[in-house]
């Protein structure tokens, strides 16, 4: 971990890519503490990601209550996975995406996700990826 002790959010710097585990140990003013089960947490290595290209990736509106717009563009053809997370890092939905001209448009249905943050995680066919935080409102 190398910053958020004590706080309601961590950052961790992982190292090398593959699978690792976080446990969160919640402790009260009295003395009790109680230790999670440990979260699930995949390592990618990256490849592909690039600032560049992440800033061709819009969501709107942002914070989005029922309906999120989805925008990217990439150079020439391609094929992509376009999916949500929550903040546990579970899939929460995902969309194939094509495009002959380079261009992707949809509109993304919100329904039935509780309020919070998400990760919305473009995956091309070619290893780059494109993501960007959004909130749902209640």
């Amino acid at each position: 971990m190398i910053a958020g002790a004590g706080t309601h959010e961590i950052q961790v710097n992982w190292g090398a890519a593959g699978t690792g585990y976080v446990s969160v140990t919640e402790s009260t003013s009295e003395g009790c503490e109680q230790l999670s089960e440990a979260f699930v947490v995949n390592i990618d290595d990256c490849t592909g990601i690039g600032e560049n290209t992440a800033g061709s990736l819009k969501l709107f509106p942002n914070p989005a209550k029922d309906r999120l717009n989805v925008e990217f563009s990439v150079a020439g053809q391609f094929n992509a996975t376009v999916a949500m997370f929550n903040s546990f890092g579970q899939q929460m939905g995902s969309v194939t995406a094509k495009s002959g001209n380079g261009v992707f448009q949809t509109v993304l249905s919100l329904d039935g996700m509780p309020a919070g943050i998400y990760t919305l995680q473009v995956r091309m066919d070619d290893g780059t990826i494109l993501q960007r935080k959004f909130v749902k409102s209640e």
